[in-house]
């Protein structure tokens, strides 16, 4: 049974809610484990990885959840299966549409496991959050979005304020520049994602 629009809302509150505050415990914790000893611990792969497989438990989720709002399993799993296109799950289409977010996924994740290591948590952070910006200009260039001048000025106080609360004061010098970089870099492959899967969905929509 389809959630009412209240339920809806509840249910994104919620999710955002648990995103939020797994993503910052998420990036707390590397933080903490790659700003010790470098001879203890310096594997922000390893990092990468761990958090990418840990996703994997998204789908049960995704399976009970259907199983809650009395959708029949089966169903909810040939659904979930149409990502692949016509052809399901097949060689061709693991090459074609999950490679090329599996790239991307790799860059932005371990890019911001590596800055990890030169900023703060909450500079990375916001310096990230910032990938929302960038996917509003990458969407007008692969989405063909129409460019507005309310959503343009709002990107740009969105920069400005990632930016002043990216300015560290005790900051260490040319290792957080590093970090800046990183940051940002793991931005642009987080956008480049988010835009692709918007690009996708447009594809297998129309």
């Amino acid at each position: 049974m389809p959630l009412s629009g209240t339920g809806e809302l509840i249910a994104s509150l919620v999710v955002a809610a648990g995103l939020a505050c797994t993503w910052c415990a998420s990036t707390q914790f590397s933080r903490a484990a790659l700003s010790g000893d470098t001879s203890d611990f310096a594997a922000p792969y390893f990092l990468m990885w761990f958090h990418t497989s840990l996703t994997i438990s998204c789908y049960p989720v995704y399976l009970l959840s259907a199983r809650i709002r009395k959708l029949d399993m089966k169903e909810a799993h040939i659904e979930a299966g149409q990502v692949f296109g016509q052809a399901g799950i097949c060689f061709i289409a693991i090459v074609k549409y999950v490679l090329p977010f599996l790239v991307l996924w790799t860059g932005a994740n371990y890019l911001y496991a590596r800055c990890l290591g030169h900023v703060s948590a909450s500079i990375a952070t916001s310096i990230s959050s910032g990938n929302a910006a960038m996917v509003y200009v990458l969407a007008i260039f692969i989405l063909s979005e129409k460019f507005h001048l309310q959503k343009a000025f709002a990107v740009v106080l969105g920069v400005g304020g990632i930016v002043l609360i990216s300015v560290d004061p005790s900051g260490n010098g040319d290792g957080e520049w590093v970090g800046y970089v990183l940051a940002v870099a793991s931005a642009f492959f987080s956008a480049l994602y988010k835009s692709s899967k918007g690009l996708l969905a447009t594809l297998h929509y129309h």
